[in-house]
C-alpha cells in the first residue's frame, strides 16, 4: 500500500433565540463532516461501521472522512440509526423547544441533510433527506426521575435509493442488491424512555 494523509474537517454552527422568560427557544443549528470517495462494504451499506478507507494504491492517498462523536445525535432516524453518526454530511437543523410547566417540555425539530461526498452513497446523489422529529419529556429533578415519548420519521431523497444495474438512474448500480434496488422507503420511529437517578 502508498503513503496515505489525513485530512478530516467537521463542524457545528449553533444559535437559539429565547422567548417569554427562556421558556420558548428557536434553534438553528448547521454542521458538516467531510467524506471519502468510498463505497462502504458491502456496497449500498450506509452505516459507518461498514465504511472503507482508501489503501493509497489507487488516484485516492488521502483519508477526509470525518465522524461526529458517535454520542452527539440531532435525529432518532438517519444519523442515529441509518448512518450511525455525522459523517460524509452537511445538514441543517431547525428546532423549537417550549417548557409548559417546569417539569414538562416539548420539542420539534427537523433535519435537512446532504451528502459531502455523493458518490459514496447508495444512490450516488446528494440529498439524503429531511426528517422530522418531536419529544415530549417529563423531568422531576427532585426525585432523579425522567420520562418521554419521541416519535419521528425520515423522507429519505435520492442519495439513499440504491440503483439498479443499468437503470436510468445513472451508472451500472450494485448487482449485488439482487432484486432490493429502488427508491428508499420512509422509516418511522417511535420511542419512549424512562430513568430514575438514584
Amino acid at each position: 500500500s502508498g503513503a496515505l494523509d489525513i485530512r478530516q474537517f467537521g463542524g457545528v454552527l449553533r444559535g437559539t433565540y429565547r422567548f417569554f422568560q427562556g421558556d420558548l427557544r428557536l434553534a438553528l443549528e448547521a454542521g458538516w463532516a467531510s467524506g471519502d470517495g468510498q463505497d462502504n462494504s458491502p456496497a449500498g451499506a450506509t452505516h459507518v461501521s461498514n465504511s472503507q478507507l482508501p489503501t493509497g494504491t489507487d488516484n485516492d492517498h488521502t483519508i477526509n472522512k470525518f465522524f461526529f462523536d458517535f454520542d452527539y445525535n440531532i435525529d432518532l432516524i438517519l444519523f442515529r440509526e441509518l448512518i450511525g453518526t455525522v459523517s460524509n454530511a452537511i445538514y441543517a437543523r431547525p428546532s423549537l423547544e417550549y417548557d409548559i410547566t417546569d417539569k414538562i417540555r416539548v420539542k420539534g425539530w427537523s433535519v435537512l441533510s446532504f451528502a459531502h461526498r455523493p458518490v459514496s452513497t447508495p444512490g450516488n446523489a446528494a440529498a439524503y433527506g429531511i426528517e422530522f422529529d418531536t419529544d415530549v419529556s417529563y423531568v422531576d429533578d427532585s426525585n432523579g426521575f425522567q420520562a418521554g415519548i419521541a416519535a419521528g420519521v425520515l423522507f429519505p431523497l435520492s442519495a439513499l435509493d440504491r440503483r439498479a444495474p443499468n437503470a436510468d438512474l445513472g451508472g451500472p448500480g450494485f448487482p449485488e442488491f439482487g432484486n432490493n434496488t429502488g427508491a428508499a422507503r420512509t422509516p418511522q420511529t417511535i420511542q419512549l424512555r424512562m430513568s430514575l437517578k438514584f
